[in-house]
């Protein structure tokens, strides 16, 4: 099964998806630290690499330290995703 690694706790928010290995991953800058920004990148993830959400095994969050509006805003995104898919958050 795949996972899902998010990192918003700097001014470069990452996703990426792996395996035992990288699949496939995405960095960008954000000034502001945008939910819509995050959102974009992660389904830009999906659709480059043909996985569905359905086949997520676990959310992993940096959860800091790092900017506050950075890791609110990465940490709501990351428990919604596993809310709705039912998985696991793990915190790193």
């Amino acid at each position: 099964m795949f996972k899902l690694s998010l990192s918003t706790s700097g001014q470069y928010i990452s996703a990426a998806i792996f395996e035992e290995k990288l699949v496939s991953s995405s960095i960008f800058k954000s000034d502001k630290g945008s939910t819509s920004l995050l959102l974009n990148q992660i389904e830009e993830l999906f659709k480059k690499t043909g996985i569905k959400k359905k086949d997520l095994d676990a959310v992993y969050f940096d959860n800091g330290p790092g900017y506050y509006t950075g890791l609110r805003i990465g940490l709501a995104v990351s428990q919604g995703i596993c809310s709705s898919l039912g998985l696991s958050l793990i915190h790193i």
